[in-house]
Order: structure tokens, then C-alpha cells, then sequence
């Protein structure tokens, strides 16, 4: 578009006194020609009152120019100087989130390959540095700027309806003076009273112009708001949580797989009886030998309870097709292998159990005891290995695991526990559920095995040696599954999907956003149609069709605006504040809201009345009464509670149907992050016994010095 100037219209005025005046398409008999030079360009107001009437909130805070003549004058240096740092202030608060994304990373790549150090550094990657970057991509940051934005174009629209009028009122009386000049003859007043016809409609043309600018910054907007985004590693997603490297019986048991049927079967060592095979060598001759036993000494442990969630086979199950399998191939463990450093182990509950059947110098009492973190030696089986040394599957078809070591403990009847000793040294399986080998050159014709059942168990699941061996990922850890689904729950309070999904369209359009180049193309138009003829007649039709033009538009932004804040809201970053903890029974506690969205911005200011966000916001209070919320104009919406009834009461806060939630533990990579209700404790005190105690009634009526001051004596 190019700019328009009264210097690029000719405008001929004719002479005599009886000339009408249709347009500007005027015979060019007139003695005065335009353009005219020299003719200063009338003031059409300032538009310093929209500076100062503007506020805007971006995530680095709230922007509110405030300037006048003094200003200009004392500050002239100073701005000087935060017009150099602002920018470079501006770019390192948009890329510090990035910068310690980066950390994050290095510190994770510094901590491969010992799993141990990979978990604390990938929590701290979920905790600290994922949730500031996540919340600076369009998904998450673009509603509170369009906020602010469309706040700007309404007051722009006012201020352009507030100029075409007083442009409208300056162009109805130049085309009296015009008339006038006409009817007088007067060469110099119809040519200056021209020339300022012609400034006039060159003052709106541009002032509508302004509208191609926010058009284009909407169309950016728009382009935006198309960007949709995705969950963090969540279970199923690609590759970093998948069913292949993090199956559902490792993802949903952080604290290990419990069941209360578990047996355990045992069998003794068998020596080889070498005397009794070779009985024609000497004693001396088989003490030579040194031969394997004919069966070792074992701990199977099953649990064939059908409706177990999630068998022991799991470990063994393929879930992915790709013939994964959660044991490391080829990997043994034995009793002196540290717990931490076996995939699995068992932790074993024993309820009224006889040691005296393994231990002869037991005195035959049955009680509790507990084999905590026994070693899963091998990958499990199905089946059982029987008393003669071969496979049984049709004894255990849920899988089979083989043990070793663990530590024993006595449960005392008030259930604390203390070591169970043998022989001054702390029992294990292999000490407590123990027989003394036997020799044999043959194996036993029968079943000479015990069987100890309805044990209670817990697996332990391991997750740094699954990781260490590469049968799961870093994701499918516990503490960092908690912190990458408190990221994912706590992002899904502004959705992952693009901005336009998730907004209503507009009455009669196809956008969420106000169509301003529409508005300008409108406003274009009627000027264009203005210039072809300039009467009293044609300027109340162009005034007309004007105000449809910008009323549309505001009508639209306003529309938009309301939308937009209904989802710009967050329950995880919204406010709420009372103004005491505890007060009299007379009296009335009060309670405060901000909206915030989820950059922390406050997106409740200077909100219009249309949007009635009021009806949205609910309070919930356990003891007495709160009143419906009511927005004070400015940022806050202000709710009362009273209560008849003395007491401790809890507050919550709910926005369009959610409750106000809140994540502790975010700042401190020690501690599980933890999403809980945002609540308010609050007590309401009986005026009558304090009066009693007293002996002075009415201390309700004096004013309260402060919290503490619950005797309402103005003493502390």
C-alpha cells in the first residue's frame, strides 16, 4: 500500500457561485490548483493517551508505559541506557531455559554408562530443566501474548472509532466552510478549506492503515497456533517408553509385584557316593576322587495363583515381537551378589513358621519371618526341576525363579523385626531352610523334597542393572517415570495440541482470531467510495459503514479475547490468598484469585466485562460458607467466607470445573516431585468463649491488630 498524501491529489474548484459540490471529479475550470505547498497538516490528536491507557503482560511481566513531557526530559539518559540493555535482557531470560536444557544434557552424557548417576541426572533434566523449556513453545506461551495483544486491538479499535469522529465532525465542517467559500467566490478559502478536505481523508486512510500491521502480526499468530506438540516419553510412546523396553509389569510396579500364594521348594545337596558305586577301591583311592554331586542343593520359588496380575513369567514374555526377554542372557548371580546389582530379587514373609523342620536346636515355636532382597540367581523357568533332576512344566506353567542368599529376619508380635542368628551369624535361605547333604550314587525313587507354602512376596524390580544390561530405558525408571508424567500431567493443563484445535471459532468465521485484515479491507472500501464523492450525504454513509467495519472487528476481538482466556488459565500457576488464617465467627474471611497462565503470567488483568469470567471461578469450603467470586476491575476476583460455627475449615478454588493444583518438590532434585490439590487451611474462632474467658464482651466489635491477635484485645 502506498502512503497517502494530500500532495497527491489535484483537486479543481470551480468558479461562480452556483457550482454544486458532488466529489472531487470537478470540472478543472477552477482559477486554484492543488497541490498547494506550504500548508501545515492538521493535529488529529495525540497518541500518547493510548500509550498510557495500554498494559500489556508478557511472561517477563507486566508492560505499562507510562510517559509524559517530564519524563521526556529527566529520563532521556536513562532510556538511553535500557534501550541497549533491554534487548540483550530480553534474549538471555527467552534463552536460559535452552541454556540449561543444555546443561542438563551434558551432565546426563557425563553420567554414562553407570545407570545409577543416569537416573539422578535424567530427574533432574524432568524436574528442573524440561518444564521451563516445554512452557516457551507456542502450545504453552502463545495464548497469554495473544492476551495481551488483543487487548491492544480493542483499545486501538476505540481509539480509531474516537478519531474517525472527531475526523468525521472536522470533514462535515470543511465542507461548510467549502460551501461558503464556494458561494463568496473567496480563491483562498476554498482552496485552503480543500486542501484540508483532502488532508482529512488522507488522516483516516492512514490511520486504517495501522490495521495492516495487526493483520499481519495476527497472520504470524496464526501460523503459530498451528504447532501442535507431543507428550514427553509416555508409556507406549516412541521408543523411549514402548511396550519393548518397558513392559507394563516393570512400568506399573514401581514399589516391586506383590501376591500372598507363593511356595517354595526345596531340596538338599546329594553328594556322589563313590564308596557305594566303587566298593572294590580303598579308602585311600576315594579320597581321590572328587566327583559333582549327583543333585545340588536348591530354592525354587512359584506362585500359581492364576489371577496374579503379572506372573513371574513376565521376565521371559516377549511383548514387543522383536524376542525380548527382561533377564540378562547368559548372567548368573549368586549369594554374594549385592542386591543392587541383581535384577530381581524376592523378599519372602513366612507366617507361622516352624524353623525346628531345619533347625534341630529350634524349640518347635512357630512365628513370622521375613528373607529380605533373596537373589533371582538365573533367568526364570516354566516348570519346576523335580527331585530327580528333570524339567516338570506341568507343575508351574507362571514361571519359576531359583534363589539365593538374602538376609533373615524375626518378626516380634508388635512387628518389628530383628536378625535371626545361627550360630552367632545372620541367617540366610542357604542357612535357614537348610538340610545336611547326603550321599548317594543313585538319585531318590521318590519326592524327598519340602514344600513351603502361602508365603507373602514382593519382587523387587532393580531398574540400573536392567538398564545397565540394556533391557529397558532410562524412562521406564520409577523416579524418573513419576517426574516425566508429572511434566506430562502437569503440560496437559494447557494441552499439547495446536492452539486453533483447542479454540471455538469465532461466531460466522472459520478462525479463533478476529479478522483484522478483513476489518481493513472494509475500511478501505468505504474510503475508496468516500473519495468518489464527498458530501454531507456520502460522509454519513461512510460513518455508517465505518462503524459496522470496527465494530465487527472489536466485536470479534472481544469474542476472541474471552475464548482465548478460558484456556489460557492455569490450575497449576492460578493464585489463591486469604487475608487471615483465623478470624472471628462475626467476621468474614477474605479470599483473592489471580488467573496466571502457565509461564506464571497474570493474564487477569484489566479483563472486560463481556468475558464474565466471574461465573467460571467456584470455591469450596469445608466449614461455613463462601460467596460467589467478583472481579474488581482490575486483577482480582475477591470471594468472602463466614462461618456461624466455630472450627477448622480447608479452601479450594476451581476454574471451569478444575480445581487448583499445585507441584511441590520441583525445586529440589532429592525429593519426589508430588501433584496435590491447592488448598488453604483457615479456623474460625467462637466470639462467646473468648468473651467468657475475658469477662468482657464485644472484643469481636474492635479491630484486630493481626493473625496472632486472636483474643481481638489489641494485645499480642
Amino acid at each position: 500500500m502506498s502512503p497517502c498524501s494530500p500532495e497527491s491529489t489535484t483537486i479543481s474548484i470551480p468558479s461562480g457561485p452556483s457550482v454544486t459540490f458532488p466529489g472531487f471529479n470537478i470540472p478543472a475550470t477552477s482559477p486554484i490548483q492543488l497541490p498547494i505547498s506550504g500548508v501545515a497538516l492538521p493535529n488529529i490528536g495525540s497518541v500518547l493517551d493510548l500509550i498510557n491507557q495500554f498494559t500489556a503482560q508478557m511472561p517477563s511481566g507486566a508492560f505499562k508505559p507510562n510517559l509524559d513531557d517530564l519524563s521526556n526530559s529527566v529520563l532521556t539518559a536513562l532510556m538511553s541506557l535500557f534501550n541497549q540493555l533491554a534487548p540483550f535482557l530480553s534474549i538471555y531470560n527467552f534463552f536460559q531455559p535452552v541454556l540449561n536444557m543444555i546443561m542438563c544434557l551434558v551432565d546426563l552424557a557425563c553420567s554414562i554408562p553407570n545407570p545409577f548417576k543416569m537416573y539422578k541426572a535424567i530427574r533432574r533434566l524432568f524436574k528442573q530443566c524440561l518444564p521451563p523449556l516445554i512452557k516457551m513453545f507456542p502450545w504453552a506461551a502463545l495464548l497469554s501474548m495473544v492476551l495481551a495483544i488483543l487487548l491492544l486491538i480493542i483499545a486501538l479499535v476505540e481509539y480509531i472509532i474516537a478519531m474517525v469522529e472527531a475526523l468525521i465532525k472536522d470533514l462535515l465542517a470543511n465542507l461548510d466552510t467549502l460551501a461558503n467559500g464556494l458561494s463568496l467566490q473567496d480563491d483562498d478559502a476554498v482552496s485552503a478549506t480543500a486542501r484540508k478536505i483532502a488532508q482529512l481523508l488522507c488522516l483516516m486512510e492512514n490511520l486504517f492503515a495501522v490495521l495492516v500491521a495487526v493483520g499481519a502480526i495476527i497472520s504470524i499468530i496464526e501460523a503459530l497456533a498451528s504447532i501442535a506438540g507431543k507428550a514427553v516419553c509416555g508409556n507406549g510412546s516412541d521408543d523411549c517408553c514402548s511396550e519393548d523396553t518397558c513392559p507394563s509389569f516393570i512400568a506399573f510396579n514401581p514399589d516391586g509385584i506383590t501376591g500372598i500364594s507363593g511356595e517354595l521348594i526345596y531340596y538338599h545337596r546329594i553328594d556322589t557316593d563313590v564308596r557305594g558305586a566303587f566298593d572294590f577301591l580303598s579308602p585311600q583311592q576315594v579320597s581321590g576322587f572328587n566327583l559333582p554331586a549327583i543333585r545340588n542343593e536348591s530354592w525354587q520359588f512359584i506362585n500359581q495363583a492364576t489371577n496374579q496380575p503379572y506372573p513371574f513369567k513376565d521376565i521371559i514374555t516377549d511383548f514387543s515381537g522383536n524376542d525380548n526377554e527382561y533377564f540378562p542372557d547368559g548372567v548368573t548371580f549368586n549369594k554374594n551378589t549385592k542386591p543392587k546389582k541383581a535384577p530381581y530379587t524376592l523378599d519372602l514373609t513366612l507366617n507361622e513358621f516352624n524353623p525346628k523342620v531345619f533347625i534341630p536346636s529350634e524349640d518347635g515355636r512357630s512365628r513370622d519371618f521375613v528373607i529380605k532382597d533373596v537373589i533371582i540367581t538365573e533367568k526364570p523357568y516354566i516348570g519346576v526341576i523335580d527331585f530327580d533332576n528333570n524339567l516338570n512344566t506341568h507343575l508351574n506353567s507362571q514361571g519359576t525363579f531359583n534363589l539365593a542368599g538374602g538376609l533373615v529376619y524375626e518378626i516380634a508380635p508388635d512387628l518389628s523385626q530383628f536378625p535371626y542368628n545361627i550360630n552367632g551369624v545372620q541367617s540366610t535361605i542357604e542357612t535357614f531352610i537348610h538340610h545336611a547333604p547326603t550321599e548317594s550314587f543313585i538319585l531318590p525313587p521318590i519326592d524327598d523334597g519340602y514344600m513351603v507354602g502361602d508365603i507373602g512376596f514382593n519382587l523387587n524390580i532393580h531398574h540400573e542393572p536392567l538398564i545397565g544390561y540394556g533391557l529397558i530405558t532410562l524412562g521406564c525408571m520409577p523416579n524418573v517415570s513419576i517426574e516425566r508424567e508429572i511434566v506430562n500431567v502437569a503440560a496437559l493443563d494447557f494441552g499439547f495440541d495446536a492452539v486453533n484445535s483447542k479454540l471455538p471459532n469465532l461466531t460466522g468465521t472459520t478462525s479463533p482470531f478476529p479478522s483484522v485484515l478483513s476489518a481493513q479491507q472494509c475500511t478501505a472500501n468505504s474510503i475508496a467510495k468516500l473519495r468518489l464523492s464527498v458530501s454531507p450525504a456520502s460522509v454519513a454513509i461512510f460513518q455508517a459503514e465505518i462503524s459496522t467495519c470496527l465494530d465487527q472487528l472489536k466485536s470479534e476481538t472481544l469474542e476472541s479475547y474471552c475464548n482465548i482466556l478460558r484456556h489460557a488459565v492455569s490450575i497449576y500457576e492460578s493464585t489463591i490468598a486469604t487475608n487471615v488464617d483465623i478470624e472471628f465467627i462475626t467476621r468474614k474471611i477474605k479470599v483473592s484469585v489471580k488467573l496466571l497462565d502457565p509461564n506464571g503470567t497474570i493474564i487477569s488483568q484489566n479483563i472486560p466485562s463481556a468475558c464474565s469470567v466471574d461465573s467460571l471461578l467456584t470455591g469450596t469450603v469445608t466449614l461455613g460458607t463462601i460467596s460467589d467470586f467478583v472481579y474488581d476491575g482490575y486483577s482480582t476476583f475477591n470471594a468472602s467466607i463466614e462461618s456461624q460455627a466455630s472450627g477448622d475449615g480447608v479452601l479450594s478454588v476451581s476454574f471451569n470445573g478444575n480445581t487448583f493444583k499445585k507441584i511441590i518438590g520441583a525445586d529440589d532434585n532429592n525429593v519426589q516431585s508430588q501433584i496435590l490439590d491447592n488448598t488453604l487451611n483457615y479456623t474460625f474462632i467462637n466470639t462467646s468463649v473468648i468473651s467468657k474467658i475475658s469477662g468482657v464482651g464485644g472484643y469481636e466489635q474492635q479491630p484486630r491488630r493481626d493473625e496472632s491477635d486472636i483474643a481481638n484485645d489489641g494485645e499480642v
